[in-house]
C-alpha cells in the first residue's frame, strides 16, 4: 500500500466554494477549507475561533450602527433606531449611553442612509429627508439640526444649487399687467411658465412641492440674479401660472425684479427639495463637501465652495467657486455612492468612475472631468477603503464583492471580483465596515447578509493572502436552518448545525435562529446589532466583538465569597446559558424567571463566572489530496489514515470523535484546565474519494489551528 503526504501550512485562503473541491491544480486548495465556520484568520497563516461578544445595550427594535470619530481618544458609537440616535463613548472604558436625539428617521430610511463626516461634523443623507447635520458640540453632548445652505449677510439670497427641471426653450415671464412693468422687493405677483417665446402656457410643470421653495431668475435688464418665493398656485384655469413674493435683488442695493414684457431662459427652481428629492450619498474632499443629486436628476455631482461647506454658490466658475457637473455617461447612471479614496470614485447603479485631474491640481469647475472605468455597478450597501482598494458590493443580488483597485502597468481602475471563490457565503449583503488597526497585524472587511451571517475577509495584499471565514451567532449555521447535506457520489458531509454539531455527539443548545442585523467599526472595536430568541422572545442587542470572551452576549457575574449561585441575569431569564470560570468550562444552566442560575453540586463553588450564548465554531479542509508518480489522487479511493493537527493556545478541540484532553489524571481537578500547545496526532479508517474530516469544538472556549499534515494511503 502505498502512502503519500499532504501539508495544509496555511489556511489563508478561507473557505471555498464546495464548486471548488475539483479544482486540486490551484494554489488555494491547499490553503482553504470545505468550511471555516465562527473562525477567524491569522496573519501567520493558522485560524482561531471567533471572539465572542459583551454586551453593550439591549434596543427595542432593529436598527443601524454608525462610527462617530473626533481623534483617537474621542471617538464614538452612533445607534440609530426607529425615531432615535443613541450615542455611547468609552472615555471610562466601557462603552455607555450618553445622550439620545430624536429623529423622524423610520428603519427603511436608517438602512439607505448615507453619511460622512468632517471633524465635529457629520452629515446624514437620505434621497427622501433633507439632509441632517450631527454636530459633536462638547464632549458629551451633539445636536442634530436639518442641513441649512449659507446665506447673503442680508438674509435675502440662499447659496443652493439650483436647475431648471423643463426643457431649455422654457421662459418665465411676470403676469401682472402695471403701468409700470417693474416690481420691487416685498410685492406679490404672479409668474407664467411658458414656451414659444411667451405665446403657450406649460400647464404641468407647477406642483404644490413648489410652495415656500426659491425661484431664482436672471434678470435679463441687468444681467443680475434675482429671487422669488412661491406662495400659491393658480387655479386650473391658468395652471402656467403661480404667486411668488419678490425678494430682494442680489448684488446691488436696487430693487427692480425685470421688465413684466420681458421674457427669461435663464431661471431655476432649488435642486434638492421635497418635491424634487434629496441627495443620497456625500462624502467631503479637497475642502469641498460633494453631493450626488437628487432622484429628478440621478448623474449630478456637485461640490461647495472650497473651505465653505455650505456655500454651493457656483458664481463665476472661480477656482474656489461651487462645481455643479453633469456625471452621465452613454446611458444615464444613477449616483449611489461618491468615496473619497486615491481619487473621488463615483460608483452608480452601472458603472464605477472616477474624476481625473492632471498630478497635483485640485478639482475646479473648469477642470471637472469624470471617467468611467468598469461597469459592474453598485448595490446601495456602502462602499469602503480597505487595504489599497475600495471594496463594493455589485448591483443585483450582490452575489460579488469587488475591489475597485488601479492598476500602474494600465493607469487604469480595475474591479475584480474578491469572493469569486467563496461565491456561496455572499448572499444578499445588508451592511458592511472594515477593520484596519494598528494593534493588530490582521485586516478585516466584514459584510452582513441578508440571511443573518457575517462573511468576514482577510486580506494581505502585498503577501497575495486574501480568504474568507463565515461568523454567524448562536449554533444555527448561516442564520437559518440547514440540514445536512450529502452530495451525488460523494463521502462530503456538511453539518447540520440544528443543535450544536450533535452528530458529532457534542453537547445540544439551543441558541438558534439568531442573526447579525448590522455591523460597524470604532477605531479598534467590532460592534453588531444581533437579534436573538431569549426565552421564547426576539430581542435586539447592540454587541462588542472582545477576544477575552468565549460566549456572546456574555457578561462577568461575582460574588464576595464563593457560591454556586448566582443572580442578576434577567437578560437571560428563561434561556439556557454556558457558564465558565477562567479556563474551565462549568456547562449550560437554565436561567429562572427571577434571574437565577444554580451551578451543579459537583461543581466547586466560584468568586467569578462568565455567563453568556455559546456559538458554534468548526473547520474543515478541503478533501486531502497529493501528488504521486501517476498523478494526483483526485477522484480514486483512498485513506486519511493519520493527521497530525498544530494546535496553539487551545482549550477545547476534538476531530471526529477524537478529543484533545485538556486536563492529565494527575491534574488537580478543582484546578483550571490548561491551554494545549504542539502537534497532536489522530488516526483513521476507512477509504473515501474525498477523504475530509471535521474539527469542532467539544466546548464553546477557544482554539488555533495553525497547519496540519495529513498521509494518505492509497
Amino acid at each position: 500500500m502505498a502512502r503519500a503526504q499532504s501539508t495544509i501550512a496555511t489556511f489563508s485562503s478561507g473557505e471555498l466554494d464546495p464548486r471548488m473541491r475539483g479544482r486540486t491544480d490551484v494554489k488555494q486548495y491547499l490553503q482553504g477549507a470545505l468550511r471555516m465556520r465562527n473562525f477567524r484568520q491569522l496573519a501567520q497563516g493558522g485560524v482561531q475561533t471567533r471572539p465572542g461578544t459583551d454586551k453593550i445595550l439591549e434596543i427595542p427594535e432593529d436598527g443601524r450602527l454608525i462610527p462617530f470619530i473626533f481623534s483617537e481618544s474621542q471617538s464614538y458609537l452612533l445607534a440609530f433606531v426607529r425615531q432615535e440616535i443613541r450615542i455611547f463613548e468609552n472615555s471610562t472604558g466601557e462603552w455607555a449611553n450618553v445622550q439620545t436625539i430624536n429623529t423622524s428617521y423610520n428603519i427603511d430610511q436608517i438602512k439607505e442612509m448615507d453619511f460622512t463626516q468632517f471633524s465635529d461634523t457629520m452629515i446624514l443623507v437620505h434621497e427622501s429627508k433633507r439632509p441632517a447635520v450631527l454636530k459633536r458640540v462638547t464632549f458629551n453632548t451633539f445636536t442634530l439640526q436639518d442641513f441649512e445652505f449659507d446665506v447673503d449677510d442680508k438674509d435675502e439670497y440662499i447659496f443652493q444649487p439650483y436647475h431648471k427641471f423643463t426643457s431649455t426653450d422654457v421662459h418665465l415671464r411676470a403676469n401682472n399687467p402695471a403701468a409700470n412693468p417693474t416690481y420691487n422687493a416685498g410685492d406679490s405677483i404672479t409668474i407664467g411658465v411658458y414656451r414659444d417665446n411667451g405665446a403657450t402656457g406649460v400647464t404641468d410643470f407647477w406642483n404644490p412641492g413648489h410652495i415656500g421653495l426659491r425661484i431664482s431668475i436672471l434678470d435679463p435688464s441687468d444681467n443680475v440674479l434675482k429671487e422669488v418665493e412661491v406662495t400659491a398656485l393658480h387655479p386650473s384655469s391658468i395652471l402656467q401660472d403661480a404667486t411668488v413674493t419678490i425678494k430682494k435683488d442680489f448684488g446691488t442695493t436696487g430693487t427692480t425684479l425685470y421688465n413684466a414684457s420681458t421674457n427669461t431662459l435663464d431661471w431655476g427652481e432649488p435642486l434638492f427639495s421635497r418635491y424634487r428629492g434629496y441627495p443620497s450619498t456625500a462624502c467631503f474632499r479637497e475642502g469641498r463637501l460633494w453631493f450626488n443629486g437628487p432622484r429628478t436628476r440621478p448623474s449630478a455631482l456637485l461640490a461647495s465652495k472650497t473651505e465653505q461647506f455650505f456655500n454651493f454658490d457656483v458664481g463665476e466658475a472661480l477656482d474656489d467657486d461651487a462645481i455643479d457637473f453633469n456625471a452621465a455617461t452613454s446611458e444615464v447612471r444613477k449616483i449611489e455612492y461618491l468615496i473619497p479614496g486615491r481619487d473621488l470614485t463615483i460608483f452608480t447603479d452601472g458603472a464605477e468612475m472616477y474624476t481625473s485631474v492632471d498630478d497635483g491640481e485640485a478639482l475646479t469647475p473648469t477642470n471637472m472631468n469624470v471617467k468611467p472605468q468598469t461597469f459592474y455597478g453598485c448595490k446601495r450597501v456602502k462602499p469602503h477603503v480597505f487595504d489599497g482598494a475600495i471594496l463594493f458590493v455589485q448591483r443585483g443580488r450582490g452575489k460579488n464583492v469587488r475591489e475597485y483597485h488601479f492598476k500602474d502597468l494600465s493607469q487604469a481602475y480595475e474591479s475584480p471580483s474578491v469572493s469569486i471563490l467563496a461565491g456561496h457565503l455572499i448572499e444578499n449583503p445588508i451592511d458592511s465596515a472594515v477593520l484596519v488597526s494598528s494593534n493588530y497585524p490582521e485586516q478585516y472587511a466584514f459584510f452582513v447578509m441578508g440571511n443573518g451571517s457575517l462573511a468576514v475577509m482577510h486580506s494581505i495584499r502585498e503577501q497575495e493572502s486574501r480568504g474568507w471565514a463565515l461568523w454567524f451567532p448562536g449554533t444555527n449555521d448561516a442564520g437559518k436552518t440547514s440540514n445536512t447535506v450529502n452530495y451525488a457520489n460523494s463521502d462530503t458531509r456538511f453539518s447540520s448545525t440544528e443543535h450544536f454539531m450533535s452528530q458529532l455527539n457534542l453537547y445540544t443548545s439551543e441558541q438558534t435562529n439568531d442573526k447579525f442585523k448590522s455591523v460597524c467599526v470604532v477605531n479598534d472595536d467590532i460592534f453588531v446589532i444581533a437579534e436573538r430568541r431569549i426565552g421564547g422572545t426576539y430581542r435586539h442587542f447592540i454587541e462588542k466583538f472582545n477576544t477575552t470572551r468565549y460566549f456572546d452576549l456574555a457578561t462577568t457575574v461575582s460574588s464576595t465569597t464563593a457560591t454556586r449561585n448566582f443572580s442578576g441575569l434577567l437578560t437571560y431569564a428563561g434561556q439556557k446559558v454556558a457558564v465558565r470560570s477562567r479556563n474551565a468550562f462549568l456547562g449550560q444552566y437554565m436561567v429562572d424567571e427571577l434571574g437565577n442560575i444554580n451551578l451543579q453540586d459537583t461543581i466547586e463553588p466560584q468568586v467569578q463566572v462568565e455567563i453568556g450564548l455559546p456559538f458554534l465554531s468548526y473547520l474543515q479542509p478541503m478533501p486531502f489530496d497529493a501528488p504521486t508518480r501517476s498523478g494526483t489522487l483526485s477522484g480514486r479511493k483512498r485513506r486519511l489514515s493519520r493527521l497530525i493537527v498544530e494546535t496553539y493556545d487551545t482549550l477545547s478541540l476534538t476531530v471526529q470523535d477524537d478529543v484533545i484532553l485538556t486536563r492529565n489524571v494527575t491534574d488537580n481537578l478543582p484546578g483550571q484546565p490548561i491551554a494545549k500547545n504542539g502537534p497532536y496526532e489522530f488516526n483513521f479508517l476507512g477509504y473515501s474519494r474525498e477523504p475530509t474530516i471535521t474539527l469542532a469544538l467539544n466546548e464553546p472556549m477557544k482554539a488555533t489551528i495553525l497547519s496540519m499534515q495529513a498521509e494518505i494511503a492509497y
